[in-house]
């Protein structure tokens, strides 16, 4: 092969999210990631927390926390569709009177 036959680099998403147009995309991307991340987790041991004084049963407060939390990565993930829904929506043109 020769010298100028290299292959060439195509756009990976790490490039595509520091370009200057992709700023306000990553930004979103990763607060979602983390929101993701942080909110069931956070969820999962704040109710269980709660929950102790209500429920007796260890296996059955756990479990009540689980679905708590199974709850909370789904309104985070409906949240982000809907985020990304509205994102790229162009402002409807002004309405002139007539």
């Amino acid at each position: 092969a020769a010298e100028g036959d290299a292959p060439k680099q195509g756009m990976t998403l790490a490039k595509a999210l520091v370009q200057k147009e992709n700023r306000d995309v990553a930004k979103a991307f990763f607060s979602f990631a983390a929101a993701m991340a942080i909110i069931p987790v956070a969820g999962l041991v704040i109710c269980e927390r709660l929950l102790r004084g209500l429920v007796e049963d260890l296996a059955r407060r756990w479990t009540y926390s689980g679905a708590i939390a199974v709850l909370l990565v789904n309104l985070v993930a409906v949240g982000y569709v809907v985020w990304c829904f509205y994102e790229g929506s162009p402002a409807p043109p002004p309405q002139q009177a007539k």
